[in-house]
């Protein structure tokens, strides 16, 4: 068994940490609209079952995520079969799903984007955000009720 390899980053929200090399997500492609970004790390957030994605190219960018299915009980991934071919066929527990999640500046609503969802292979580390093929999931679905 190899230790893993262990590096410090400087994120958003924490500042300085220490992170390992499994924390590392490859995003060929990028994210939409930071489609310059491909390298990110997963790291835990001071408040479960949040998440945060960031970026290890640029210390001012990370996305708070969540599991999509821990917020919202009926949501199901549809996807294009090419998403998931995209980074590797995972299958079970292989396959890591999460949502970016926005907060309105001036009002209290929170959202998140469960119309591109981020797929990650645990195994391989690559990542890729889809697009839903269901039409019930918007980029904005309301977390406080009502619409997003």
């Amino acid at each position: 068994m190899t230790d893993q390899m262990k590096m410090t980053i400087t994120s958003k929200a924490y500042g300085e940490v220490t992170i390992e090399e499994r924390q590392i997500v490859d995003f060929p492609v990028g994210l939409f609209g930071f489609e310059h970004l491909h390298q990110y790390a997963l790291l835990d957030s001071t408040r479960p079952p949040l998440f945060w994605l960031q970026s290890l190219e640029e210390p001012g960018t990370a996305f708070v995520v969540v599991n999509p299915y821990v917020l919202v009980t009926d949501y199901v991934l549809d996807i294009d079969e090419g998403d998931i071919a995209e980074i590797g066929n995972p299958s079970g527990d292989e396959l890591l799903v999460f949502a970016i999640i926005t907060f309105a500046e001036h009002e209290s609503r929170i959202s998140c984007n469960l119309q591109g969802p981020l797929i990650i292979n645990r195994l391989t580390r690559k990542g890729r955000q889809a697009i839903s093929l269901d039409p019930r999931w918007s980029i904005r679905h309301s977390l406080l009720g009502g619409e997003g």
